[in-house]
């Protein structure tokens, strides 16, 4: 039988990641019917940053406690890359988390995304995304997150 701390939703490196931020990955994650997309996904930056994929990822961690318990996290194991981006690391979260994946060729309005430290501010108008965006889906509910100007912009579908 597998060792329980063994047979985890998230790598070691990343669990490892997570410990440090003070949040544990999420046991029940897999636990639901139909289609569940990874709680992580490696290769986040651009490949010309990161070749191989293996000095970056995105991944779904808990927290103890609080109204927004879930943090989804950016990790870069490279130093020099991690001093390149440019957003917080990690995103407070409530709604329970959907699999993820990374989409690279969408062009999509900014204007339909809103600002996570402000849900009531709009994205800016004009501008459309032109770098890596995380979605979180599940179930055809979706959240999108792009890294804008220093700023997570959201957007949520369903």
């Amino acid at each position: 039988m597998a060792h329980p701390a063994r047979s985890g939703v998230l790598p070691q490196t990343l669990r490892e990641d997570a410990q440090h931020r003070g949040c544990s990955e999420i046991p029940d994650f897999y636990d639901r019917p139909g289609r569940v997309d990874p709680a992580y996904v490696f290769g986040y930056l651009d490949s010309k940053l990161d070749q191989f994929g293996e000095k970056s990822a995105v991944y779904w961690c808990q927290r103890p406690a609080g109204a927004e318990r879930y943090l989804l996290v950016v990790w870069i194991s490279d130093s020099s890359l991690a001093n390149t981006f440019a957003c917080p690391r990690m995103i407070a979260w409530q709604n329970y988390p959907g699999g993820l994946r990374v989409l690279r060729q969408e062009r999509l309005a900014l204007s339909d995304f809103w600002y996570r430290e402000d849900p009531k501010r709009d994205g800016p108008t004009g501008s459309v995304t032109d770098g890596p965006v995380i979605e979180s889906e599940y179930d055809g509910v979706a959240a999108r997150f792009f890294c804008h100007a220093r700023k997570w912009l959201v957007q949520q579908l369903d």
